[in-house]
């Protein structure tokens, strides 16, 4: 990577940062950070990863950096190969003479044209599924941002207390309490992100 591309990465990693800064200045609140959808959906669309650092969902920042980078590497790869193969056989059936092959007895026109389209079309697919990673992390960071608004879910048991009712009987010296068992159960559920 040449100076002038590290210095446009670091451009780049200086803006996000100050970008990123209201998010993690927030309303000073430690309990539950609410950002309205469209605004995180914006922030996502703008920068990859934006969304979920605005949803404070940490984790998935690397996850969304590094599928989108090696999808670019892919395409990257794919795209020089192919522009390989694609000159090679442009070489080979000019008719120049003075054109040098570097793939003479490695292999034959219809090989070459053969990869040459698996190549096309490898890249294409790259380009695709690049396309989809970048609208999954937009469409993560919306949906996260709507569920942040909704109660975490709470699996504690509380177990039913019997029914118990005071039967009165005929003679004053005993109070005896009947145990009536019932099938209930009692269940409590509440959910929090």
């Amino acid at each position: 990577m040449g100076p002038c591309r590290v210095k446009y990465l670091w451009v780049f990693l200086w803006v996000f940062c100050g970008l990123s800064w209201t998010c993690f200045a927030g309303d000073g609140q430690d309990s539950l950070y609410l950002q309205s959808p469209s605004k995180v959906t914006l922030r996502a669309a703008l920068i990859p990863g934006w969304g979920q650092i605005t949803n404070r969902a940490y984790w998935k920042v690397p996850v969304v950096w590094g599928g989108l980078g090696f999808m670019a590497y892919q395409t990257s790869q794919t795209a020089d190969l192919y522009l390989t193969y694609r000159n090679a056989y442009r070489d080979r059936t000019d008719g120049d003479l003075n054109t040098v092959d570097p793939f003479v007895g490695k292999d034959t026109e219809a090989s070459l044209i053969q990869k040459r389209d698996l190549l096309r079309r490898s890249r294409d697919a790259y380009v695709l599924l690049s396309l989809a990673a970048y609208a999954l992390q937009i469409l993560d960071a919306h949906v996260d941002a709507h569920l942040k608004a909704f109660d975490r879910l709470d699996f504690s048991v509380v177990p039913a207390t019997p029914n118990v009712i005071p039967r009165s009987t005929t003679n004053d010296f005993s109070n005896v309490w009947a145990y009536r068992p019932s099938a209930s159960l009692t269940l409590s559920l509440r959910y929090r992100f």
